[in-house]
């Protein structure tokens, strides 16, 4: 794909609909003026004054490899500490409205999505499960069942044991792990798909919604607090 912002640098206008059988059931990049030929190599190709994206052959050309290295479990837990600290803000909400702080763990936006506390664990799951399976080791069973906010904070804090464990673990053969998801009626993942297509986005999912249920529930969080720290130069 290409961004407004390479849009504007290339003067092209805004995204538009093809027309004619070349381009049909091909995705369109714009309309606009007649876009050079160094522009439209790489897998942009010309038609009718269409700038046509062959994804194909972009792929190489825009992404960079992915990669799993100690960035990623750092993110983890980065992010996860901030998670623990969003649960505190709650706690601290809870006993100044003078209400059961575990009144927070059947929260949902809606009736058929999982609740606040099952939000909490499989955030931490996804991030065992990502580690686990780049270092091609067993992720740890902890068998939690937290009934009480501190349960559930004691459960963020096992995690961000095992993850600190994993800083300097050997990633470079991660695409070769596999995992098997419960969910998945047997059927598994590799290394690649585990890390970057289902661990990482259902981490920020989760994550995502923990954040949002309390938010809900008006505890005083902002970005910052889901963001934490930035090192601003």
């Amino acid at each position: 794909y290409v961004t407004d912002q390479k849009r504007a640098k290339e003067g092209l206008g805004a995204s538009a609909r093809a027309r004619g059988p070349a381009a049909r059931g091909r995705p369109i990049l714009s309309l606009g003026r007649q876009v050079d030929s160094a522009f439209c190599g790489g897998g942009l190709e010309q038609t009718g004054g269409y700038a046509i994206v062959d994804a194909a052959r972009t792929t190489a050309f825009n992404q960079p490899e992915r990669i799993m290295n100690r960035d990623i479990v750092a993110q983890f837990i980065k992010m996860l500490t901030n998670l623990d600290q969003c649960l505190a803000k709650a706690e601290a909400h809870a006993a100044a409205k003078k209400f059961n702080v575990e009144n927070f763990f059947g929260d949902r936006l809606i009736v058929d999505m999982l609740p606040f506390s099952k939000q909490v664990l499989i955030c931490c799951d996804s991030a065992r499960a990502v580690v686990a399976t780049a270092s091609l080791s067993e992720p740890p069973v902890l068998g939690d069942d937290p009934k009480t906010m501190a349960d559930l904070r004691a459960h963020v804090a096992k995690t961000l044991t095992y993850l600190q464990s994993k800083l300097d673990a050997d990633f470079s053969q991660y695409a070769s792990g596999h995992y098997y998801p419960y969910w998945a009626g047997g059927k598994g993942m590799d290394g690649y798909t585990c890390v970057h297509e289902y661990g990482i986005p259902n981490f920020y999912f989760h994550l995502t919604m923990t954040y949002a249920l309390l938010r809900k529930a008006g505890v005083e969080l902002g970005k910052g607090d889901y963001l934490g720290a930035i090192n601003l130069q």
